[in-house]
């Protein structure tokens, strides 16, 4: 599927913007710009790589992952709601959001400091996603104009014409370091 992503802050404007989202079958790649520069991120399940692509410069960072393909839902097992015990998590009911059908839950995490974390989500069970995320903190992430179907396998590919860059104090590709 494909959505548009927004993200609001009631006071904190680094972290508002918007952007697009791409899922494939082993792949996501998210669109956005961070301080005025377009920055793509390709996550791959399949090879457990991230691509972090700066289409402006034509140039790309590769890491290696593990990467997984969605963050476990709630009810999961592997969700922090099943691992850890400074979660609680409570499924709400059903709701509907941006004319999708979601499951709406409540997850509460005490923090290292005792004090308490409020979230919501609301998981569209169909897409195993949260397409409606509001944290303590007054943020939000919502996708809206979600569209099912197959991606394009090149959103999920670093483009032939981008240059790989050296992490700042990593040795330069193919180089070795010496003590």
């Amino acid at each position: 599927f494909s959505a548009h992503v927004a993200r609001t802050h009631p006071t904190d404007t680094t972290q508002v913007g918007s952007g697009m989202m791409y899922v494939g079958a082993q792949a996501i790649r998210t669109e956005s710009n961070v301080r005025n520069q377009a920055v793509r991120v390709i996550l791959r399940s399949d090879t457990n790589e991230i691509w972090v692509l700066f289409p402006d410069r034509k140039s790309y960072l590769k890491q290696q992952g593990p990467v997984s393909s969605r963050p476990p839902l709630p009810d999961e097992a592997a969700s922090p709601c099943q691992t850890d015990k400074s979660y609680v998590c409570r499924r709400l009911g059903n709701a509907r959001i941006n004319n999708r059908d979601t499951q709406h839950w409540a997850i509460t995490r005490t923090n290292a400091q005792g004090i308490q974390e409020n979230t919501q989500l609301w998981i569209d069970p169909r897409l195993q996603v949260a397409i409606k995320e509001l944290y303590h903190d007054g943020g939000m992430v919502e996708l809206t104009d979600i569209r099912e179907g197959v991606q394009n396998p090149d959103l999920f590919k670093v483009p032939s014409d981008f240059q790989p860059m050296a992490l700042p104090g990593a040795a330069p590709s193919g180089s070795v370091s010496t003590p």
